[in-house]
């Protein structure tokens, strides 16, 4: 087995699911006997002792790879628990060998579901949700092939979160406060600046990750610097009418700011001001209310020339920025989606601006707002390609092996930015994957 056995052996793709032939006979067959042999040779040398333990270092997951494509996962735990049995009855001297042996039977029976659902589930989706710090992970993750997850915990309630844009930091809002963290590490690395006893509903960092916005239930915005915690600029103000500023978004110059109400109301900043504090333009999202249909997304161009709102229905009017005006609209013929959001892409020679909703995501040509067919360029982009296969198969799995009391209804399905995502998983903890490249 030394020998036949490797990670994915059989070229397998997620979306394809293998037949028990693809193994030759003889690799099958060691497969599944090879604990037979191990229990009933009463003269195991120490050169088959050898072939164990690489075995079990080496190809202990690649192994449970080749159960799975035999249709044989749920014999996996009751092998190994007969191994673990005959390491103790024979007293061999490396213990952490039998660790690694007890810790791989109760990843077989957690994961029992997804090992034997698809052969590769056992490195994207199972080995990809154990510890950091357990054997199995430090063995066989492959940080360039398998995606990696942070566990973020704060004992208050999470209202809103962002991930910078190099995805190295995620800052999370707790009522008056926000905290920026290591995407790496999971380590705290600043508080901000308390809001004056204002909630957070929204909140985003600028491109170059030097600065973060905050909307508040005041109808208020505060600007801070990330490094520093410490308030730069704030509190902008909303008119009286308009409440929970839920939605800001950064140009990408980060000279101006833009900040918008559940109601519709929207305001362009111009950060560059003395104060920070001078309205460009106001705007108004129509069709917008405080529960019904509140506004969902705000996004600039990356030229600055454009902004794009979205409501919770999935209704989508592009403006300009200079003068406030509609330039074009489209609305969601489903009417009704939680999930409306918008976002400018460029490829190799233009920009798009992405209409996501629940039932599709779609392209539109920024001038005429046209649909257009995705470039190849684009072909990778988290949230656009695999119908998000992978991001959801995480958070299914995130939130079926980690559940909660309750689910954070705050917060949008996940956020995205380059090789990572992130989303709440109950008001106390968010988890940030990072996807490899070759799973983009």
């Amino acid at each position: 087995m030394n020998a036949g056995l490797k990670r994915n052996i059989c070229n397998m793709v997620l979306s394809a699911r293998l037949t028990a032939e693809v193994l030759s006979e003889a690799l099958a067959y060691a497969c599944q006997s090879w604990v037979d042999h191990l229990c009933t040779d009463g003269t195991f040398g120490s050169r088959a002792m050898e072939k164990l333990v690489v075995f079990l270092r080496t190809h202990l997951l690649h192994w449970f790879e080749a159960m799975s494509i035999l249709k044989k996962s749920e014999e996996i735990a009751p092998m190994l628990q007969r191994v673990a049995t005959w390491l103790e009855e024979n007293t061999f001297e490396d213990k952490s060998l039998k660790d690694l042996v007890i810790e791989a039977i109760g990843f077989a029976r957690k994961f029992a579901a997804e090992i034997a659902e698809h052969p590769l589930y056992v490195y994207y989706t199972a080995l990809s949700l154990l510890p950091s710090h357990s054997m199995l992970y430090r063995l066989f993750h492959d940080s360039l092939a398998d995606p990696s997850v942070l566990l973020v915990t704060n004992p208050n309630i999470m209202k809103c979160l962002a991930l910078s844009a190099d995805g190295r930091r995620i800052v999370t809002n707790y009522f008056d406060q926000a905290i920026v963290w290591d995407t790496a590490t999971g380590e705290e690395l600043v508080k901000m600046a308390r809001m004056d006893g204002a909630l957070a509903f929204s909140v985003a960092f600028s491109y170059d990750g030097s600065r973060i916005a905050c909307g508040t239930n005041r109808s208020t915005v505060y600007v801070w610097d990330s490094v520093t915690g410490a308030r730069v600029i704030g509190p902008l103000s909303h008119s009286g009418s308009s409440t929970y500023v839920n939605v800001v978004a950064w140009s990408t110059d980060g000279h101006c700011l833009l900040s918008g109400c559940r109601t519709g109301e929207v305001i362009l900043w111009n950060i560059t001001s003395p104060n920070g504090n001078q309205p460009i333009t106001k705007i108004h999202h129509p069709g917008c209310s405080q529960h019904e249909n509140p506004l969902s997304s705000l996004v600039f161009s990356s030229d600055g020339s454009q902004i794009a709102s979205c409501s919770r229905r999935g209704d989508v009017h592009a403006w300009d920025s200079k003068t406030g005006g509609i330039m074009w609209s489209v609305q969601d013929p489903q009417g009704s989606d939680p999930s409306g959001g918008v976002s400018f892409l460029s490829s190799d020679t233009r920009e798009f601006l992405v209409v996501k909703t629940k039932e599709r995501t779609q392209l539109h040509d920024t001038s005429t707002g046209d649909l257009c067919p995705l470039p190849d360029s684009l072909a990778g982009a988290v949230g656009l390609t695999r119908d998000d296969f992978m991001v959801n198969l995480l958070m299914k799995g995130i939130k079926k092996h980690y559940p909660t009391a309750r689910e954070n209804d705050h917060f949008p399905e996940w956020v995205v930015q380059g090789e990572y995502f992130a989303f709440s998983n109950g008001y106390f903890q968010c988890h940030v994957v990072r996807l490899p490249k070759s799973l983009l």
